[in-house]
């Protein structure tokens, strides 16, 4: 009787989604070294003589085959964390439910083209230097010998800087940036996007009021408005004013355009009235370019997405408005 319980502890079953044309899931094992996997995460698993990348869609209790029949997870890729949460895993397998789709092509539209790889990983966070109080004393002593140490803090000096802004400084910054560091002279922190908007609204025409108070009246509840204007009749501006307290509140935005070609003009005009740089998501971009961007909006420090269609499901945790422009 211990021996007949002691089989019925059967291990979980990980329903996986891998990338074929075909509309079914695969039953797998976890790891010999892992109980179970999380939902949403990434596998790497054998198929015939191949190794594919999967997403793991659910965990069962059981299989429809023998358990000895399964074959193990060769590895799991996002250990401890979920790349696709519980609300994109339900709205991708309403699309493949709907659509009559294979799972496994419908969650790849999911993810960016560099985590359907299995060597893809997720990119770490960008950081921003500030100098501490430690380092404006040093700023106060002669530079001494370490000439290129005190060029950085200089630099450093008016205000925060991007990785990317210390970069320009030619190929030694981050040998010299650690030092400082280890020094207590600079702090790392997470880059913060947001800035002064650089224009102010323009006054509304009585539509435009009209149009915003009415979507706004509707609150937090889910609605959906059409707004009709021809060219030039300021409907740009009606999202502008609608996304400023989204934004402000802390909320993300997705802003979706027919084309690649009108997100340069969007993208500066939204910067100047806004206060941040939108994130950009196209099939133009580069892989690491995308991933980034994707990383970004999936871990909530993108506030503002602006993208074409390959943008739809990119995971935004805190999303309070959706723009779609052009909507015809």
């Amino acid at each position: 009787m211990s021996s007949h319980h002691s089989q019925s502890a059967a291990p979980p079953i990980l329903k996986v989604a891998l990338p074929l044309p075909l509309r079914e899931l695969f039953d797998y094992l976890p790891p010999a070294n892992q109980e179970t996997v999380e939902v949403g995460a990434r596998v790497l698993v054998p198929f015939g003589t191949r190794q594919l990348v999967g997403i793991v869609v659910s965990v069962q209790a059981e299989s429809n085959l023998p358990t000895e029949k399964l074959l193990r997870v060769t590895q799991v890729l996002d250990q401890g964390q979920a790349l696709l949460g519980k609300n994109l895993l339900s709205l991708m397998q309403w699309c493949w439910q709907y659509y009559k789709h294979a799972p496994g092509d419908v969650l790849q539209a999911a993810l960016p083209p560099a985590l359907r790889k299995a060597k893809g990983r997720l990119p770490p966070p960008p950081l921003q230097y500030r100098l501490t109080d430690d380092g404006q004393a040093r700023l106060a002593l002669p530079a001494g010998r370490a000439l290129a140490q005190y060029a950085l803090l200089e630099k450093l000096a008016s205000g925060a800087k991007a990785e990317s802004e210390l970069k320009q400084g030619g190929d030694r910054w981050r040998g010299l940036l650690e030092r400082v560091v280890n020094q207590g002279w600079v702090q790392a922190e997470h880059l913060q996007e947001f800035a002064a908007p650089t224009e102010s609204s323009p006054e509304l025409t009585a539509e435009q009021q009209q149009a915003i108070s009415a979507i706004q009246a509707a609150g937090q509840a889910y609605s959906c408005h059409l707004l009709d204007g021809v060219t030039g009749s300021g409907k740009t501006e009606v999202y502008l004013q609608l996304l400023e307290p989204v934004l402000q509140s802390g909320q993300q935005a997705l802003v979706l355009v027919p084309e690649i070609g009108l997100t340069p003009q969007l993208i500066r005009r939204f910067q100047r009235r806004l206060g941040l740089p939108p994130t950009v998501i196209h099939s133009a971009l580069s892989e690491g370019e995308r991933l980034n961007a994707w990383e970004a909006a999936r871990s909530g420090r993108a506030h503002l997405l602006i993208g074409t269609r390959s943008a739809l499901f990119t995971p935004m945790p805190s999303l309070g408005m959706i723009v779609l422009d052009e909507e015809h």
